[in-house]
């Protein structure tokens, strides 16, 4: 009983310790899944499958680790990914992929949408490439005035709610069409100031478009941390990503999921 309350308590401490989370690293898939398993099991099953990918001089590691799977899989294509959530409503993070100093990214061209909605960028990182499909719930100039308190929150992703449930939001027809062209889905949270609304809202349109997919798709939340400096911005990761995890309810959707 003792070297078990041992392990429980390094399995606590060192997972909110790792930078990089996924589906098969957090401690709570196997303790509801596999109640036979010891602390000690558990332990080695998600210190196996976590992501050991450097953290150091970039926020796109992570990124490029999970599509470079993501592309093998789709033999050669491009993955199309939506790019959405509170943190980028409040990150200038599309700018800072293409114009930091240090971004790895470079920028290959611009493609529109279609009834407003589905533009986006395809950026490029060595013999990677992938388009940016980017979804804002409002205009620039509407979410200024939303964060000055001089507008209403406006959310452009939702037609309608659910009347018997107002966390059931019904996307717009567009949005939905955007879902199903997608090849997977890039969740964007602020990390430097974890709002628990904007957590909420994110969880229920992240529900939302998984079940618009035509089929179980990879998740990608990049937990971004953003200080702003007399030059520019700065994008670096998170360190609780377990925390995040559990603030999004990650461990109750069914798709392969990655927090870094």
């Amino acid at each position: 009983m003792g070297d078990e309350l041992l392990w429980r308590r390094k399995l606590l401490e060192d997972s909110h310790q790792w930078p990089v989370l996924g589906h098969l690293s957090h401690p709570r898939v196997y303790e509801e899944t596999s109640t036979e398993l010891s602390a000690q099991e558990i332990y080695g099953n998600c210190y196996v499958n976590r992501d050991s990918i450097p953290t150091q001089n970039s926020f796109s590691y992570p990124v490029i680790n999970t599509l470079r799977s993501l592309m093998h899989r789709l033999q050669g294509r491009i993955p199309r990914l939506l790019m959405f959530g509170s943190g980028l409503e409040s990150i200038p993070l599309v700018r800072l992929m293409i114009m930091e100093k240090d971004s790895p990214y470079q920028p290959v061209g611009l493609f529109p949408g279609k009834e407003g909605v589905g533009s986006g960028l395809c950026i490029k990182h060595k013999d990677t490439s992938i388009n940016l499909v980017t979804l804002y719930t409002a205009t620039k100039a509407e979410r200024k005035a939303t964060v000055s308190g001089q507008g209403k929150r406006i959310n452009k992703l939702i037609s309608a709610y659910n009347e018997d449930n107002q966390n059931a939001p019904e996307l717009t027809a567009a949005v939905q069409e955007q879902c199903q062209l997608a090849d997977g889905f890039l969740l964007v949270v602020n990390a430097s100031n974890l709002d628990e609304e904007a957590l909420e809202l994110d969880t229920t349109i992240l529900k939302a478009m998984l079940h618009s997919a035509s089929s179980k798709h990879a998740l990608i939340v990049l937990a971004c941390q953003y200080q702003e400096d007399d030059e520019a911005g700065s994008v670096k990761l998170s360190d609780s990503s377990l925390d995040i995890a559990d603030k999004l309810k990650l461990c109750d959707i069914s798709c392969p999921w990655q927090v870094s």
